[in-house]
């Protein structure tokens, strides 16, 4: 798997890039209402020019393009997570067989046998 033993460092790094795409995802479309609330205020009597819908476009398909960047991110986050429980569940799972194996006294096997040949 591409992900295994991803270092927690690794991880780090992309939680931060998702938080940094998150706020400035949040602030585009601050920023995208304010201009739409602008370009109504301005053009209340006038039909919007061929510039403000152009811009009010290209303000639309970035939106959209950061939206879909921070849903990737967003995938990975949550399959590292995944990945990492799952490798926590059987590190877990062989340390409770050695324990097992350890307790029972079976991890131990000789070539020898006491039995009698007949």
């Amino acid at each position: 798997e591409m992900t295994l033993a991803v270092p927690d460092q690794a991880q780090q790094v992309i939680t931060e890039i998702y938080i940094s795409m998150n706020n400035t995802m949040l602030a585009a479309l601050q920023s995208a209402e304010n201009m739409i609330k602008l370009a109504q205020d301005a053009t209340k009597d006038k039909p919007f020019s061929p510039y403000i819908n152009a811009g009010l476009e290209q303000l639309s398909k970035a939106t959209v393009e950061l939206a879909n960047a921070m849903t990737r991110v967003s995938d990975l986050l949550e399959k590292l997570n995944r990945e990492k429980q799952q490798e926590r569940e059987k590190k877990k799972k062989a340390e409770a067989a050695e324990n097992d194996k350890a307790k029972n006294g079976t991890g131990f096997s000789s070539r020898f046998s006491f039995k009698s040949k007949k």
